[in-house]
């Protein structure tokens, strides 16, 4: 647009690992499958519980609040003990907080989100992203669920809840970041909701060597 460039990028949120829902067992498996190893992933995952005031027996010593919170953002992961700055970089972009699900869509989830399902192996998440990339490719349905086996973590999306993510470069070279997160209504006078947004301010592209 004149001076101006930009791209967007629309993200169902039911592909990601809801902070507020998800059990044990997807938390832990999302810390995994980012790199962390199983002692640091569990413990994660039990402080997760702890603050929203669950309790899981494979968290011992969490009994958590009574009345239990909410994440309002990904970033509250900061304060919880066990993280560090490029743990919670990693998870960033897998960890939502308005979807309202326990499991994920396998037709919208990245490799990380399919690795953190009990039971699935890298040999099986990498054989459903290529089926999933080649019938999208084909215009076809891109969720081929018939390759994974079927799990209660895995689970159509209603198709509600999206994150935009804008960006735009500006005259001089400096990149200003946006993101709307929305809920789909149905209802012709007022079609969306915003849940969230977040903005970065301008920064400038660094100059390549």
């Amino acid at each position: 647009d004149g001076d101006i460039s930009g791209r967007w990028a629309v993200i169902d949120e039911n592909g990601r690992i809801d902070l507020n829902e998800a059990p044990w067992e997807m938390l832990a498996g999302l810390v995994r499958a980012i790199g962390r190893d199983e002692t640091e992933a569990g413990a994660l995952a039990c402080h997760i519980l702890a603050y929203r005031g669950a309790i899981d027996p494979r968290c011992p010593g969490f009994g958590g609040p009574l009345d239990g919170r909410l994440f309002a953002a990904p970033g509250q992961l900061a304060a919880l003990s066990g993280t560090d700055p490029v743990l919670l970089a990693a998870l960033m972009p897998h960890v939502p907080v308005h979807s309202g699900a326990l499991g994920i869509d396998p037709g919208a989830a990245s490799r990380e989100a399919l690795l953190a399902v009990p039971g699935h192996s890298p040999g099986l998440v990498d054989h459903f992203l290529a089926r999933r990339a080649m019938r999208t490719a084909q215009g076809e349905d891109g969720a081929v669920y018939d390759v994974l086996p079927p799990s209660r973590y895995l689970t159509a999306s209603p198709g509600e809840v999206f994150t935009i993510h804008a960006e735009a470069v500006l005259p001089g070279g400096a990149v200003q970041r946006v993101a709307r997160v929305v809920r789909l209504t149905g209802e012709p006078q007022r079609p969306w909701r915003t849940l969230a947004w977040r903005s970065q301010p301008p920064r400038r592209l660094p100059v390549p060597r």
